[in-house]
């Protein structure tokens, strides 16, 4: 799963999965998730290390934070075409007024692979104070 967040042109916040960037319209990979079914680790981004679900770990970069912790993997079987995962994630205030494309990928256990593609938006509103 990743975050991607489009800024520039008449709606600043309108997200564009298809743009190139440039000084016109910045468009941000903000935060990448990998899952890996047979380890059953999550990592941030290709390179970061990995960690088990109620890990009392975090993945974060300047833009969100996945605490571990809280993270569950469900799977329909030891044969079943599909899993939930229930992601605890906290936007940090960088994120504040943006929207974000939410983009998913999957492989299968014989290498079939989907490329990215968008699965919703979410805006990121400021935590209102008591």
């Amino acid at each position: 799963m990743r975050l991607v967040s489009t800024r520039g042109g008449d709606d600043a916040d309108a997200p564009n999965a298809n743009s190139n960037t440039n000084a016109d319209n910045e468009r941000v990979v903000a935060f990448q998730i990998h899952w890996d079914e047979a380890a059953n680790t999550f990592r941030l981004g290709e390179r970061s290390q990995a960690f088990s679900p109620g890990s009392p770990n975090r993945l974060e970069n300047e833009w969100a934070s996945l605490d571990l912790a809280g993270a569950l993997v469900q799977g329909s079987g030891p044969t079943g075409p599909s899993v939930t995962l229930t992601l605890p994630l906290t936007f940090k205030s960088r994120a504040t007024g943006r929207t974000f494309s939410v983009e998913v990928a999957a492989s299968d256990d014989l290498g079939h692979q989907d490329g990215f593609l968008a699965s919703g938006h979410w805006l990121v509103q400021a935590r209102a104070r008591d």
